[in-house]
């Protein structure tokens, strides 16, 4: 009867373990802006709701807490991990005050050029250049480095053109970064688009990553310098584009970095090259988009993530309810 009880408790043990898990949520902007083409923007009021809603339910963990756990092989009973990748400012006006008044920690993955650079992200520019104008010419013919961007705008209703900047931004994503500003500033002057950012589409200033650190609940990763499809550069580019965010955002932040996001985050958009550049230097956590959710089988480098979108508390309910029962 002993031998059958001790079965019994190593049998629950070993499910109960394998039952385990978590969820990473990913953000990217919490603002009140409702005519981008982009659908990453939660707004204010929706993101209170949704931690409001998580606050009840859920043991909220820091991300490199859920890899301690991973590696100990004990996950934490329904814990979720908050995650905004870029680092927009109104990461830091926003949300930041919606999850202190929860005390919420969250990890955001900062683009390395874009801190304090007084520039838009180069998706929002491409928006202000394709969406914003009230006219554009009749034609775009562009032939850069091999790489051909044409549209006929005489017919063009609103719609078409969020179509054709979602086709120009499949190209520029994989670009290098030089590549990238070549065609952008070719495509500025043909349109004739303005320079400058908009204060609502700015990155995180250092001042601003200062303040977060002090809150205790913010602790910030790379992502890149550029935000490239990795998987599309040689070797070194990818060494460059990884390690250098890596230095940047240690040096704004006085802090070792041990974490990083893929951009775009799919399995096609990184590989092993990837991989062995971040193991060498030296990080412990990697997070994609895939959707799933974090189980001890999960590799600490390439870690799923849910995303989230402008959904209100009941919809939110609806659409990731189900990952967050007790």
């Amino acid at each position: 009867m002993n031998l059958l009880r001790q079965v019994k408790q190593t049998v629950k043990k070993v499910l109960g373990r394998q039952e385990q898990s978590a969820v990473i949520l990913m953000y990217h902007r919490v603002a009140d802006i409702s005519t981008s083409p982009y659908h990453g923007i939660v707004s204010v009021a929706h993101f209170s709701q949704q931690m409001a809603y998580l606050h009840q339910r859920v043991r909220f963990l820091p991300l490199m807490e859920l890899a301690g756990a991973l590696q100990r092989r004990m996950i934490p009973k329904n814990s979720v991990v908050v995650t905004f990748d870029d680092g927009y400012a109104d990461n830091f006006q926003n949300a930041l005050p919606i999850l202190a008044q929860h005390q919420i920690p969250a990890t955001i993955f900062l683009t390395g050029e874009a801190i304090d650079s007084g520039k838009e992200y180069w998706w929002d520019e491409l928006e202000r250049i394709l969406i914003l104008p009230e006219q554009l010419p009749r034609d775009v013919h562009l032939a850069l480095g091999g790489h051909v961007v044409q549209c006929d705008f005489w017919r063009f209703d609103p719609q078409q053109r969020v179509q054709f900047l979602r086709a120009v931004h499949g190209v520029l994503k994989t670009l290098r970064s030089d590549e990238r500003e070549a065609l952008l500033e070719a495509l500025r002057s043909v349109v004739g688009a303005p320079g400058g950012c908009r204060p609502a589409y700015r990155p995180m200033s250092q001042a601003e990553i200062t303040d977060a650190i002090r809150t205790g609940l913010v602790t910030f990763g790379a992502h890149t310098m550029t935000h490239p499809v990795l998987s599309m550069l040689g070797q070194e580019d990818q060494r460059d584009e990884i390690m250098g965010s890596i230095r940047q955002v240690e040096a704004v932040t006085g802090c070792s970095v041990s974490s990083f996001a893929y951009p775009f985050g799919t399995m096609k958009d990184f590989n092993s090259a990837t991989l062995d550049i971040l193991t060498n230097a030296g990080i412990q956590v990697a997070v994609t988009t895939v959707e799933e959710r974090v189980s001890l089988h999960s590799d600490p480098l390439q870690l799923p993530r849910f995303w989230v979108g402008d959904w209100d508390q009941t919809m939110f309910a609806a659409r990731l309810g189900e990952q967050f029962q007790a």
